[in-house]
């Protein structure tokens, strides 16, 4: 299952404001996960850079869409 499928799955489950956090924890995780190898100069880190940033895109992309739809509910 890709990262959007998962993502997708969740929204449906929980909604996009939960799955914004999840996001934004995601890529916390992934980046702290990242920082730690890349300090002990593991090379195969690449999947958490990945990972980090997508689910960081995610979040931002969420976001957007929410406020998106609140800007245009108002108008």
């Amino acid at each position: 299952m890709y990262n959007q499928e998962i993502s997708d799955k969740l929204i449906e489950l929980y909604g996009e404001e939960n799955v914004i956090l999840f996001s934004q924890m995601e890529a916390t995780r992934n980046s702290l996960i990242y920082d730690e190898l890349e300090v002990n100069a593991y090379t195969d880190i690449d999947e958490h850079s990945f990972e980090r940033d997508w689910w960081y895109n995610n979040a931002e992309r969420l976001k957007e869409s929410r406020f998106a739809k609140r800007k245009n509910i108002t108008l």
